[in-house]
């Protein structure tokens, strides 16, 4: 309901002002709408190629990332303390052309990440394990040791990281 009516709200006229020479992207439900100002009008329209059925916000904030850097942002921030988040980032930062950053808030600062080079550093080779990984850190070697026990298992068992980089890529029914 909150969403449907900051929507609606800022859909109206008289927030003309306030977008000004924004876009601003609002997924709602499995839609997504660009807020946008144009002579003195608020334009509100679908951007068909946003339009998830994702329910985990991670996952939808990425394909705004690859959104974002196929129209020509540079630099991308993300805020997020998130695991899951700087975990999926890492993995997909070499499919998104644009610099990623991810924004961390550490005491009374922030620190920006660079997936880019954090990806470099970690090697093609267990990028494309860790969404495996993340989704299975239940496995009989994995179970109930958390994430950074599990990472250091795919770093030092080619084997495991080969298939946590298989998981999810074909299915047999």
């Amino acid at each position: 309901m909150l969403t449907r009516f900051l929507l609606q709200q800022w859909s109206r006229d008289n927030y003309v002002d306030q977008i000004g020479n924004r876009n601003i992207y609002f997924p709602f439900e499995d839609t997504c709408f660009q807020l946008s100002a144009n002579d003195g009008k608020v334009v509100c329209k679908e951007i068909t190629k946003l339009n998830s059925n994702y329910e985990e916000a991670d996952t939808k904030l990425l394909l705004h990332a690859k959104h974002a850097s196929e129209n020509g942002e540079t630099t991308i921030i993300i805020k997020s303390p998130d695991t899951d988040v700087a975990i999926l980032v890492r993995h997909f930062c070499r499919d998104i052309s644009s610099r990623i950053l991810i924004m961390k808030k550490e005491k009374t600062r922030n620190i920006y990440l660079e997936t880019s080079a954090i990806a470099d550093a970690a090697g093609p080779h267990l990028c494309d394990a860790l969404p495996g990984l993340h989704a299975f850190n239940s496995t009989s070697a994995l179970a109930g040791k958390g994430k950074k026990t599990a990472l250091k298992i795919c770093k030092t068992d080619p084997v495991a990281c080969d298939g946590m980089a298989t998981l999810g890529r074909s299915f047999d029914a």
